[in-house]
């Protein structure tokens, strides 16, 4: 038996209240000044502190470390004996791995300054009239998942202020945190005979809707901020797909592909024992996320079951078939972006016969969102996943492309019907109508997000873009649907899965699919109406709508 230690308030929820630390390198006193006064205006939640040499930086680096530095590439212009940009750049990152540093200099030295990054991995930040808007979004960029969550958060809440009727003011901070914050510590025993000691987190960022709901997911990346990120963006998106949910998200920080299938179920099984009383049908239902899926669902309903002595199918959601899954579940998240991205086109006078489209990622969500392009029309020119990216004008057979990868191991490596090869970061840019990240966190940035070509860009994965690229995408003109409306299509189904082992009827994946298409147009339409309204972009629309009425039901329920 796993012996696990819960908390509500852990040290990892500690540690995230500690602000973000950004330091600025600069040797001259008034362009340090003009940085810090406007990254000081423009971005909350982060200290900023500045020097004049890298000596003088490095002297003081105490043990919290920065995230985000920017460096005078002439950092030695007034004191010629001091390190330049580039060396105390270097010493930085020795001392501070996971610091992103940004190299800041003059028009006239970007020729140098291209050949020496070449060989590092900064980023460079020219001295013109886009400086300082840069600036600051890149330190957007660089904002843990939660902190980025509450920026847009914090811009909704805002929006809402302007009507007394709307205001969120009385229930921002119930609003703004979670509910919980559980932390598990799973000791198992691996195959080799040694004891392994996994941290496990469950976050239940709000139930004022109905019982919180949200995927478990297993990553070595695993961690609090992160959880209660997407615990919160649950939340929102059970709102916008109008579903009787409030938001949840758990995790174990683990490395899956290198442990055996009996580690995996005695972890899962550790897990579920140590959040048997976090979960229940009428509590908290899990679901799958990234590495997991119906086998770990089978996991957590079994373990469950025995723990309370009853079968209890509506624990869980996305399991297999013959436990009470859900037919149309699997292709739900794929089948919803598609829908969503149909809805968009209609009201941008984009004729699906005439457009070309690229999907980044070629997991679940984004081959059936490929697969649901191609059949309506849309030809398909660009996919990727972590192995490779390709590129053909002239459309890609995407079932072909799936049938590859089923028989290669779920990778694309090697699939000699993409036509050209090219690099993965090359796919993002392409000049295609619709662009849809359906991989990881992070893609499009304040980095790439000017080359960004694509009319219309409709999120699969959960957090594709940052806070930092959002303003950069809204001023070029490029409609977002933002993923937690685009891919809400998963959650909705994953509703009717437990709508289904409640009352023991099940309905045919037809009916399934109609009813998931009309709720996914009928979201669109709420977030749409709410962007005409309050002349928003999409992203910002979603969190007011879905802000309004999280509010409307915490006041209700008196939930403070």
């Amino acid at each position: 038996m796993a012996i696990t230690n819960i908390s509500k308030k852990s040290k990892a929820s500690k540690a995230a209240q500690t602000q973000p630390l950004i330091f600025i390198v600069e040797d001259d006193a008034l362009q340090q000044e003009i940085l810090k006064d406007h990254l000081e205006s423009t971005t909350t939640d982060c200290v900023i502190k500045t020097f004049s040499t890298g000596e003088e930086c490095l002297a003081q680096l105490g043990t919290q470390k920065p995230v985000l530095a920017f460096i005078d590439f002439n950092l030695n212009s007034k004191v010629k004996s001091a390190m330049d940009g580039v060396k105390f750049s270097k010493k930085l990152k020795a001392a501070c791995p996971k610091c992103e540093v940004i190299m800041v200099s003059d028009k006239n030295r970007v020729e140098l300054i291209d050949k020496t990054l070449s060989k590092n991995t900064f980023k460079f930040i020219k001295k013109d009239s886009s400086a300082l808007k840069l600036a600051t979004a890149s330190v957007q960029d660089t904002t843990n998942p939660f902190l980025a969550m509450i920026q847009r958060f914090d811009v909704a809440a805002k929006i809402l202020a302007k009507d007394p009727n709307t205001d969120v003011s009385d229930v921002y901070e119930v609003l703004k945190n979670p509910t919980k914050l559980i932390e598990v510590n799973l000791p198992i025993k691996m195959d080799d005979g040694s004891i392994k000691v996994f941290d496990g987190y469950r976050v239940i960022h709000s139930t004022a809707l109905g019982p919180s709901k949200g995927g478990i997911r297993y990553s070595p990346a695993v961690e609090a901020d992160e959880v209660k990120a997407l615990a919160a963006w649950m939340t929102w998106k059970c709102a916008i797909a109008d579903i009787p949910y409030g938001g949840a998200k758990g995790g174990i920080n683990c490395e899956p592909s290198k442990m055996s299938v009996g580690e995996l179920e005695r972890l899962t099984r550790a897990y579920t024992v140590a959040m048997s009383d976090i979960f229940g049908v009428d509590k908290d239902i899990p679901a799958p996320d990234m590495n997991t899926g119906p086998r770990e669902m089978a996991w957590i309903l079994d373990e469950f079951s025995k723990v309370k002595g009853a079968y209890t199918p509506g624990i869980v959601t996305g399991k297999p078939l013959f436990l009470g899954g859900s037919l149309g579940r699997v292709e739900a998240t794929g089948r919803g972006v598609c829908t969503a991205a149909l809805e968009a086109m209609s009201r941008m006078k984009m004729k699906a016969n005439k457009c070309t489209a690229v999907v980044q990622g070629f997991g679940n969500v984004g081959s059936i969102s490929a697969k649901h392009f191609e059949a309506n029309g849309i030809k398909v020119v660009g996919i990727s996943d972590h192995t490779a990216a390709f590129y053909n004008p002239k459309g890609i057979n995407i079932q072909k492309a799936i049938e590859y990868r089923d028989s290669n191991k779920g990778v694309l490596k090697g699939f000699t019907g993409g036509g050209k090869l090219i690099p993965a970061e090359e796919l993002l840019e392409l000049n295609v109508d619709i662009l849809a990240p359906c991989a990881t966190e992070n893609q499009i940035t304040a980095q790439n997000a000017s080359n960004i070509k694509a009319k219309l860009i409709v999120e699969g994965a959960n957090g594709p873009t940052t806070a930092g690229a959002d303003s950069i995408l809204h001023e070029k003109g490029i409609i977002v649907i933002p993923d937690i409306l685009a891919n809400g299509g998963g959650v909705t189904v994953s509703y009717f899965e437990w709508v289904q082992n409640r009352t023991g009827y099940y309905y045919s994946e037809e009916e399934i699919n109609r009813r998931a298409d009309r709720w996914m147009k009928q979201a669109f339409l709420n977030v749409w109406n709410v962007s005409q309204k309050h002349k928003t972009d999409m992203r910002i629309a979603a969190y007011v709508f879905a802000l309004e009425k999280v509010a409307k039901a915490t006041r209700s329920r008196g939930s403070y």
